[in-house]
């Protein structure tokens, strides 16, 4: 097997398929990466056994073949050749050398039978769709996956297809993201767990509007580019019924300027107590108060920002981890309806405007009598 590479391409396959070596690991061959030749075409796969990633790339190929290569080694080395320099490489029975100007490197090799077979949908559901609508979903939800190992479900992001819809939903019990785009393909409403570092490893390797080719079975998910393929294991265990906890009907109701609130709830925010992040919101008809104090040292602040329209019990209050609503404020275009019905109960936040399909859920923090 021998090819020549550019190096900063070579590199950039390496570094699409380096996402899925695990950093530890009890079988030292996961260490490797899979680096095959067909033809003109290179493929270096990566596998930690619950994630896969095929990253391919067009060389100049002679003599068709497969060797295993030690990945943290062969990506070091890569990085600190010559950007304007060709790379090559050659492998002989299981021994690597790689040259690039008048740097050479002889390095061990393994036998690539060793190496584990990558498991791949081969039935089930397939459907099409963009790179752009991924990450449109995947921002939308992953970020409150929860990282609780003894609800492994929730680790993931929900994924289901209903009436022409793609919708992929992700809470921790605190907090929820649903979105969804219009998405041809048979119904699948039971829903699959994906695991969000599959969808960030290809929302990595990608550029915007990539096709892609989804497959999902009973147990993987696979999601190929021309270029990437990533593989997962799909998280067992059923998932919550979220639509349950998603009131429908509101009796208080705020429209608010998003960059406006972010600079204020940070602004009051940054003297809340550090465990809780607790800050308090008080509405009024055309104005909300956002309070924060902290009984450690006695720090207090407060800030009224105008121009909100609310309609509901004039005094409602209710709290909030600010850490969670500005992360999910900075997800938000320019004005926000704040969707509530008690100081306990869950505040659903939408966006306003047209073709905007997601939404975010945020559980209140308890006020004490104190506060």
């Amino acid at each position: 097997m021998q090819f020549t590479v550019g190096k900063v391409d070579f590199l950039d396959v390496l570094r699409k398929a380096e996402g899925a070596v695990p950093a530890k690991s009890m079988l030292q061959i996961l260490g490797n990466f899979h680096i095959s030749l067909s033809g003109d075409t290179l493929e270096v796969t990566a596998t930690n056994l619950e994630l896969s990633v095929r990253a391919r790339l067009q060389v100049q190929g002679q003599g068709d073949g497969a060797v295993l290569i030690d990945a943290r080694t062969l990506v070091q080395i890569v990085a600190s050749l010559d950007p304007d320099v060709d790379v090559e490489v050659s492998a002989v029975d299981n021994q690597v050398k790689l040259k690039s100007g008048s740097y050479v490197a002889n390095l061990p090799g393994f036998d690539p039978s060793e190496y584990p077979q990558i498991e791949q949908p081969e039935d089930g559901i397939r459907f099409s769709l963009s790179s752009s609508e991924l990450l449109f979903l995947e921002e939308k939800t992953a970020f409150a996956c929860s990282t609780d190992v003894t609800r492994i479900a929730l680790n993931g992001v929900f994924a289901e297809h209903q009436d022409g819809r793609l919708s992929m939903v992700a809470t921790d019990g605190h907090r929820l993201g649903l979105a969804s785009v219009e998405n041809e393909g048979a119904d699948w409403p039971a829903g699959v767990i994906v695991p969000p570092k599959a969808l960030r490893l290809l929302l990595k390797s990608v550029p915007a509007d990539t096709a892609l080719d989804v497959r999902i079975d009973s147990s993987h998910i696979s999601v190929d580019s021309e270029k990437v393929q990533v593989i997962g294991r799909l998280f067992d265990g059923s998932y919550p019924v979220y639509r349950n906890v998603v009131p429908t009907e509101f009796g208080k109701i705020a429209t608010v300027d998003v960059r406006r609130l972010i600079s204020v709830t940070e602004r009051v925010g940054r003297i809340a107590n550090a465990k809780t992040n607790l800050v308090k919101f008080e509405f009024a008809e055309d104005r909300l108060t956002v309070s924060s104090s902290n009984q450690d040292d006695g720090n207090e602040s407060h800030e009224d920002l105008t121009g909100v329209e609310y309609t509901g019990d004039p005094g409602f209050r209710l709290g909030f981890n600010a850490k969670y609503l500005v992360e999910i404020l900075k997800m938000c275009p320019e004005r926000i309806s704040l969707q509530m019905n008690s100081p306990t109960g869950a505040c659903v936040i939408t966006p306003v405007g047209e073709g905007l399909d997601f939404y975010f859920l945020l559980m209140p923090l308890r006020l004490s009598e104190g506060n």
